[in-house]
């Protein structure tokens, strides 16, 4: 998390840049360079203007330096210090868990969610890396091949399309090199491992005078860090308000000696069969023999090796023709690692959960030889005709995730003059395909596991799986008594390998033209129009045993659809006022553009906004409207159904003859109700009926785009006093309405029954009961158009800079000095997730700080260059509200040996990076080298507090998990 100091710091205005269709560079110009070049392309608009107009939109700029000076691994951790930026969904520390996303870094801005966030490169669209998504994986973009990166504020759907809600990341890529640059470098934490290092050269130059190309292969790796590596190895579970007390460790009941509670009012409750002992004791969740710790063995770092190679190239045809192409392919592999599978019988035997005293197939048969006869006994004695039971799976396989992904990005282009006539025309078709490959291990295979789990002894004595057809197909018995008791060919017979994999590919064909129209009093009318055509398809599929439900986790469908889009889109720039006394210019721009998709039907999206230049280019004004889309994406669309264990709240649950009302009319239509109340009894369910329940979630065909309403507000202000400073201050605001959400089971069944339960209702088919007794089995949760985002604030950055002051001595060199300081205020962050539910403000907690900043110090003289860089956030409620000086807190922490109470006060979140560089001009070389976090903060949030992520102790997508660590390389150019 560390963005470098040195150079890339102007943040505010737009420079010029070669390709006829990108967000702008910022560049430092020569007074020379400055007079030469007369029209540019200014950030979000194809059109060219006056060199002396600024962008209507607030633009932050990390340079080429901020990326050749910076520890980060990926460019994604550069962009995710600024103050726009929100809290990820996606990253190399929070997505160890995730079913299919491990390894993935993403962006998100103003916390408004990923698909929100449009990323470009060279203002082109990039094919998606995480399947069924808009959502661009930042792992397959080479850092050496960065130029700079813009990230645009504001909807900007009219210039680049749906999904530009938020805002824009753009990826502008190196195109003016010659010669050959190796870059060497490595690094590690301090104390951690998650050692790193990358190898990477480039190449260019001219093609016959008439061209140019740049090429790069990079390899690159980092190592993995587990949570056993960390100050917090075993810290796991918070006990709630107002105890606050961490177990250390905290131990799952899920045990390596397995778990059997085949006890009646306690008795013979939670035994284990100790096989080191030969005993058969009872279980102690407290720190001690039998827990199982889960943390120590999860990551807070996934290991990632990475190969690359891009290329880009320009030539020109005849005066009127360039043609151009750029290439990127990247492949990535990563793995994931948490705690072996916790299995329990409701896996294997009962998925609805009935499991109870009884229940025939609730467990494992009482015949099988390996049950220790104490645990037989007391089953019997309780009236089991089967025995239930959890284990931790350790001596089967590790869980652990394997990913592959291979992405290729081809763009092949044509732009030119036309004519004479002073415009100019881009057109391109791009195409891009995404491949990802998860092999997985530790999952159950239970139908095997039921055939091993029914045993006998055969006639010579051995134990054997009692279904001779299963023996044929190689079953092998499973002894669960003990730890370790599960031999290699059982277990490699129970094993169940799992296998996903998902392609991705999108095409995107499009063409504009700009130029001037008129000439009015003011000057000429710029436009800019042209249409777009884009394709989307993702193909997702599991394994069988994944797809069934057969392998202890929960059921997923396959993902498969695709959709297609036709888009005209156009851009005006009206002059209205030029050198009128101490105004130098006003400005009107508009666009809109209008959307044919295969799949939601036509939408429209448009910006309109002024820009003013006043007292000699010292003062600029910018205000600017938008209406941004996003349509739904494929997972959102076609999503297959996955399969969650969780209960569904009946509205009519509690329903009594007596009741009145709407909801009493409309429950008495289902049978089960009435046979209730014709009996005189209460429409009620027991527990094992509610733990029974399971929802579905899918996508819904039914789904309309997004529509977010933004304005900005501000002011650029450049003084000619103090040459160097740019400052500007906007306001910012964004209503999302329409925006895609879950319904529930629990909402659709109440929806269902206020619409009075009638027949051929959407809404009701949401939702399953059993005929007989009317009570609900399982529903689908589906996505609809329904939640509401407001979120408002200012943004200010100032940049500087220019020589150290000399005091008088003329002859003295003090070098030079650069600031940039970029801030964010956030005044309102609410989320509304229906028109009926109430709007939640997320202000203050975790992950939504009040006040962000990122500070920026640089100084460098000759052929030295240093730099300080400090992240910091406003106090955030981290939810702990323990008070540890009382005697109910003495009493708890008597009951619990080796916990303790813990309460985190809100402060400020501070993290400092340092860099330096050192060039040695004679021989090519510059030495450089960075600590980031450069003292070691950690904000320590134990597993169980609602905003800290598994196995990390800490919000991962929020505050550093890693700690200190380091980078030092060597860059050699010829």
């Amino acid at each position: 998390m560390f963005v470098g100091l040195i150079g890339g710091m102007h943040a505010a205005p737009a420079m010029a840049q070669e390709d006829a269709d990108p967000i702008s560079v910022p560049a430092d110009e020569t007074e020379e360079e400055a007079a030469v070049q007369e029209k540019i392309y200014v950030t979000g608009s194809r059109i060219v203007r006056d060199s002396n107009l600024t962008s209507s939109i607030p633009v932050t700029s990390l340079g080429l330096e901020d990326i050749q000076s910076s520890g980060a691994y990926n460019i994604a951790e550069l962009i995710r210090d600024l103050p726009s930026a929100g809290v990820p969904g996606l990253t190399a520390s929070t997505t160890n868990f995730s079913v299919f996303s491990g390894g993935l870094e993403s962006i998100d801005l103003r916390n408004l969610g990923d698909s929100r966030t449009l990323v470009l490169m060279d203002g082109r669209r990039v094919v998606p890396g995480a399947p069924g998504t808009s959502i661009v994986d930042f792992s397959m973009i080479p850092p050496d091949f960065i130029q700079n990166i813009e990230v645009v504020t504001g909807g900007a759907s009219s210039v680049y399309g749906s999904e530009a809600v938020a805002g824009v990341v753009n990826i502008i890529l190196k195109d003016d090199f010659e010669g050959v640059e190796l870059n060497v470098r490595g690094g590690s934490t301090f104390d951690k491992g998650g050692e790193q290092g990358r190898v990477s050269l480039t190449t260019g130059g001219p093609i016959a005078d008439k061209g140019s190309f740049i090429a790069n292969v990079t390899y690159d790796v980092r190592g993995g860090i587990f949570a056993k590596d960390t100050d917090y190895p075993d810290d796991e579970f918070y006990y709630g308000a107002p105890y606050g007390f961490i177990l250390n460790p905290a131990y799952s009941t899920y045990s390596e000696f397995g778990r059997f509670d085949v006890g009646a009012g306690g008795t013979y409750s939670n035994l284990v069969y100790d096989n080191e002992l030969g005993e058969v004791v009872t279980f102690d969740d407290v720190p001690g023999a039998y827990g199982y710790n889960r943390n120590p063995n999860r990551r807070i770092l996934i290991p990632q090796e990475r190969y690359s190679a891009a290329l880009k190239a320009d030539y020109e045809l005849n005066p009127y023709v360039n043609l151009s192409t750029t290439l990127l392919y990247a492949h990535v592999s990563s793995d994931t690692d948490i705690e072996p599978y916790p299995l329990s019988s409701e896996d294997v035997y009962d998925p609805t959960g009935l499991i109870a005293a009884g229940a025939v197939n609730g467990g494992m048969p009482l015949t099988n030889p390996f049950i220790p006869a104490e645990i037989r006994d007391a089953a019997i004695a309780n009236g089991y005709e089967s025995l239930p039971f959890v284990r931790r799976m350790s001596d089967v396989a590790a869980r652990t995730g394997r990913y592959d992904r291979e992405t290729l990005d081809l763009t092949i282009g044509l732009d030119g003059d036309l004519g004479d006539t002073g415009w100019t025309y881009n057109t391109y078709i791009n195409h891009g395909r995404s491949s990802s490959v998860r092999i997985g291990t530790g999952q159950i295979n239970v139908s095997n596991l039921r055939y091993a789990l029914d045993a006998e002894v055969d006639g010579d004595g051995n134990i054997v799986c009692s279904d001779p057809t299963a023996r044929a197909f190689g079953c092998v018995p499973v002894n669960l008594f003990g730890k370790g008791t599960i031999t290699p060919e059982a277990a490699a017979y129970i094993a169940a390998p799992g296998l996903r994999s998902a392609e991705t590919e999108q095409t995107v064909v499009q063409a504009s033209i700009t130029g001037n129209a008129f000439e009015l009093p003011a000057g000429p009318i710029g436009l800019a129009f042209g249409t777009e055509y884009r394709e989307l398809s993702t193909v997702d599929q599991v394994d069988a045993l994944t797809s069934a439900g057969l392998n202890a986790g929960n059921r997923i469908d396959p993902t498969i659809g695709s959709y297609d889009v036709y888009e005209l889109f156009g851009e005006i720039l009206v002059p209205l006022i030029k050198d009128a006394g101490v105004i130098d210019s006003v400005d009107f721009e508009g666009a809109y553009r209008v959307a044919n998709y295969s799949s939601v039907g036509t939408n429209e999206s448009w910006k309109y906004g002024l820009t003013s230049s006043m007292f000699d280019e010292q003062l600029r004004f910018r205000a600017v409207g938008a209406r941004a889309t996003r349509a739904p994406d494929i997972s959102d669309l076609y999503s297959g159904n996955s399969q969650s264990f969780e209960s569904t709240v009946d509205p009519c649950a509690g329903i009594e003859a007596s009741t009145a009302g709407d909801y009493a009319a409309a429950c008495a239509s289902l049978p089960g109700v009435q046979a209730a109340f014709a009996a005189d009894e209460p429409f009620v369910y027991d527990q094992l009926e509610t733990q029974a329940q399971y929802v579905f979630y899918s996508g819904s065909e039914n789904l309309e785009s997004e529509t977010s309403d933004s304005y900005t507000v501000g002011f650029v202000y450049t003084p000619h006093w103090m040459e160097g400073l740019t400052a500007s201050v906007d306001y910012v605001n964004f209503e999302i309405d329409d925006a895609i959400t879950s319904l529930s089971t629990t909402r659709a069944a109440r929806l269902c029954i206020e619409g009075g339960n009638v027949a051929g209702d959407p809404i009701c088919a949401n939702i399953v009961r059993d005929p007989n007794t009317s009570k609900i089995l399982y529903g689908f949760a589906v996505p609809i158009n329904a939640a509401t985002f407001k979120t408002d604030g200012i943004d200010v950055q100032v940049s500087y800079r220019g020589d150290v002051p000399t005091f008088g001595n003329t002859a003295a060199d003090y070098g030079s000095f650069s600031a940039r300081i970029l801030y964010g205020y956030t005044n309102e962050y609410e989320y509304q997730s229906s028109a009926d539910s109430a709007p939640s403000s997320f202000m203050g907690s975790v992950g939504y700080p009040e006040h962000k900043f990122n500070v920026n110090l640089g100084w460098d003289k000759g052929p030295l260059s240093l730099g300080w860089q400090t992240y910091a956030t406003s106090e955030v409620d981290y939810g702990t509200y323990a008070d540890c000086d009382t005697a109910l807190a003495e009493y708890y922490a008597s009951l619990y040996p080796g916990s303790r109470c813990y309460n985190l006060e809100p402060e400020w979140y501070l993290e400092h990076s340092i860099n330096a560089a050192y060039s040695i001009e004679d021989w090519g070389v510059e030495l450089y080298g960075s600590i980031d976090n450069l003292f070691d903060e950690f904000v320590y949030l134990p597993s169980g507090l609602p905003d800290s992520d598994t196995g990390l102790s800490t919000a991962g997508g929020v505050f550093d998990p890693i700690g200190r660590r380091y980078t030092i390389g060597l860059r050699k150019t010829w």
